[in-house]
Parts: C-alpha cells; structure tokens; sequence
C-alpha cells in the first residue's frame, strides 16, 4: 500500500508541474521590438505588411518540404508495421511485394530510355548499365 502512495504522490506532482508549466508558457510576454529608431521602437507586426509578399511563398515552400516529410514518413511507418506483421524485413517485404513482381524492362523500353537519356555512346555498350538502374 506504500508504494501505491509513493507512486500516486509521484504522479499528482508530475501533474501539478506539468500543469504550472503549461500556465507559464500559456503567459502572454511583453512584446520585444526588434530595433529603435530615435527612441521609437520598431515592432515585428510593424514589418508584416511590407515583407508579406515575399514571405507567403517561402511559408509555401515550408508547407510542401514538411508536407513531403510527413507522408515519407508515414509511408515509411507503414511499410514497417506491415513487414512487422509479416515477420520480415522491410526490405524483404519490398523484394517480395513490388520488386519480385516487375517484369524486365523490354529491349523497346531500354531503348526509348536510352534515347530520352541522350547518350552518346552505342546502345549496345550500355544495354546492361541501362536495364540496371531502368
């Protein structure tokens, strides 16, 4: 029965930090200029109707680089609880769910790759350099 007690009094003040820390923050700060003109403060909203056309497609860029992250992201969790479901590897999930069940490229389609590449040197040089990384 101790231990039950020494574990509730540990959880109660966990809490009660926890929730002391989430009011501190939650506290709304002074706001800070970011510089000072002859005494007259400069603040960051100050600034926010000039730069707002050249800030949006940055915070665009960040959106779509932090899109594509999480979806990387999510499909590698994915791919991993289903190899853990299978008891394999990822990479074994991979040879045995999408790489076993590609055909070979045909000679057409090494060739029509071989011409979108622009390479200069003949074909038949690098048939199977080209059927590697196709």
């Amino acid at each position: 029965m101790c231990r039950f007690k020494l574990a509730l009094l540990l959880f109660t003040s966990a809490f009660f930090a926890a929730t002391s820390l989430a009011q501190n923050s939650a506290t709304p700060k002074p706001k800070q200029p970011v510089a000072t003109v002859d005494g007259q403060p400069i603040y960051d909203e100050d600034l926010a109707s000039s730069v707002e056309g050249q800030l949006q497609p940055l915070r665009n860029q960040e959106y779509e680089i932090k899109r594509k992250a999480l979806d990387n992201l999510v499909e590698q969790k994915m791919l991993d609880a289903a190899a853990k479901k299978k008891g394999l590897t990822t990479e074994k999930l991979l040879d045995q769910e999408v790489n076993s069940k590609v055909a070979e490229p045909s000679d057409a389609e090494l060739e029509g790759y071989y011409v979108g590449l622009k390479v200069t040197l003949p074909f038949a040089e690098v048939k199977a350099k080209l059927r590697d990384s196709y």
